[in-house]
């Protein structure tokens, strides 16, 4: 929700080029993404130190930005210039990149670590 407000907001309030309001957005989320999942998501588990784990979780965003932003070009090229397009777009690659993020930060990124 934080990553459609943001990216409206550069769009239409700051008047961004469509591509750089979506690469702004996605730039500041991956950073509230990997505070909220240190502090809320996956708290419980032992976790490695935050700038290790802060670049892992950049890895896993930038895997899921490559996937997120593909689909939402595609999209958005593909279909026609109607209001609902843009929106349309921004849903799917959000929907692609979110499956991407969440494999990896559970499998990778928020891995319980053994307890030495």
């Amino acid at each position: 929700m934080f990553d459609a407000a943001l990216f409206y907001g550069l769009l239409s309030v700051f008047e961004q080029p469509l591509m750089l309001a979506r690469c702004s957005a996605f730039a500041c989320v991956v950073i509230v993404s990997w505070a909220a999942n240190r502090s809320w998501t996956f708290v419980e588990r032992k976790q490695v130190s935050k700038p290790q784990q802060l670049l892992m979780s950049a890895a896993v965003s930038s895997l899921a930005a490559v996937v997120n932003l593909t689909v939402f070009y595609l999209c958005s090229t593909v279909l026609s210039n109607s209001p609902l397009s843009g929106l349309l777009s921004f849903s799917l690659g959000i929907l692609a990149g979110l499956i991407i993020n969440w494999f990896g930060a559970n499998r990778w990124t928020f891995k319980a670590v053994a307890v030495e």
